[in-house]
């Protein structure tokens, strides 16, 4: 069977992992807000973090920047999570090779963590485009996964 170890499919654990490197960008926000502010996060507003801390004169600036970055490098993950979804799905299907599929998705998790931790602690422009190498390191994984599942499949089904 295609990626399987003892029986578990470990290509598809990857799509919650991803979630999580997602997610956990928008948490550190939320301690660098509540740490810095001396309030507690608005869980029941949870979209105005961002307006919350621009607003707040006890934030230094350069912490209102780091949280605006956290919270984008939260949002991009999500953008492209369905992608990533759709890429692990279409490798399965089409039975591309269980240590191929591994080894892309650990890159494109890998590329992932480092995008988030560029995105998160770059605020010189000019070293920002290390960080886009990293996010188009991960788009090429995604391709990669729907190229390879698209040439196992066949041109045409018979009915």
């Amino acid at each position: 069977m295609n990626g399987v170890i003892a029986g578990i499919n470990l290509t598809y654990y990857a799509i919650p992992a991803a979630w999580v490197i997602s997610i956990v960008p928008h948490f550190y926000a939320i301690r660098l807000f509540t740490k810095s502010s001396g309030k507690e996060f608005d869980n029941a507003n949870p979209k105005d973090l961002l307006p919350s801390t621009k607003s707040n004169p006890l934030i230094p600036d350069q912490t209102k920047q780091k949280i605006a970055r956290c919270e984008s490098a939260a949002a991009n993950g999500f953008e492209n999570l369905p992608l990533f979804a759709a890429a692990v799905v279409a490798s399965n299907v089409a039975k591309v090779p269980t240590r191929t599929t591994h080894l892309i998705v650990a890159g494109y998790l890998a590329s992932r963590v480092i995008y988030n931790i560029l995105y998160i602690r770059t605020d010189d422009p000019k070293k920002g485009a290390v960080r886009s190498v990293f996010y188009t390191v991960g788009a090429g994984f995604l391709f990669s996964l729907f190229i390879m599942a698209g040439r196992r499949t066949p041109y045409f089904v018979k009915l």
